[in-house]
């Protein structure tokens, strides 16, 4: 959609209105029906400040719902998930217990509409496949797998103990990089005041 300011003779009095439409013929049709007036001209601007202030927000709060999920919070559901299912509570209860329990507004959300889709008759890796930018391949991957074996629970576990060791993995390597970071910052701010204060300057 875009913005136009349409120019309108009513009465003998000429004025403008801002409209939003999807080319300038619609802009044109919609300020004709609104004003009941002769149309002089009409000609694409830009957003009000405003609007474009909105839809700005709308984006980053789309981005942010996006986000992946803390690996650690999907462990914790993915294992809350196994046990459930592994005492023999069906997978949509089993969704909808954990989402009814959950603080996190976003994984409310997520696990609510997984319940929901499959309450609906969709299988469960069909549903995930909505989020799998937050919940990664490799859930849907062994979602799937779970499926095709008819054993979801030690898919459920499997999967677990999978993102329990890339979680360990992490952050050992972020442990590992931490002391050379810091040495390599230390011998920047040391070199740089050596060049600064240090060398004399011909």
């Amino acid at each position: 959609m875009k913005y136009y300011n349409v120019h309108i003779l009513t009465k003998g009095r000429r004025h403008s209105i801002l409209l939003k439409a999807q080319d300038k013929k619609d802009a044109i049709r919609k300020a004709k029906s609104t004003s009941g007036g002769i149309v002089v001209r009409a000609e694409e601007t830009s957003p009000p400040i405003e609007e474009s202030l909105k839809e700005f927000k709308e984006e980053l709060l789309t981005r942010l719902r996006r986000s992946r999920i803390r690996r650690r919070d999907l462990i914790g559901i993915v294992r809350q998930l196994a046990v459930m299912t592994n005492a023999g509570i069906p997978i949509h209860d089993a969704l909808t217990e954990i989402a009814n329990s959950t603080t996190n507004r976003r994984i409310r959300d997520i696990l609510s509409d997984l319940a929901e889709n499959i309450n609906a008759g969709v299988s469960f890796s069909q549903a995930l496949e909505r989020y799998r930018s937050e919940l990664g391949s490799l859930s849907v991957t062994m979602i799937r797998l779970g499926e095709q074996t008819g054993d979801m629970a030690h898919a459920l576990f499997t999967l677990a103990s999978i993102l329990e060791r890339i979680d360990e993995n992490v952050r050992k390597f972020k442990k590992a990089i931490r002391y050379p970071l810091i040495t390599l910052a230390a011998m920047a701010v040391a070199f740089t005041i050596l060049i600064t204060f240090v060398v004399p300057k011909f």
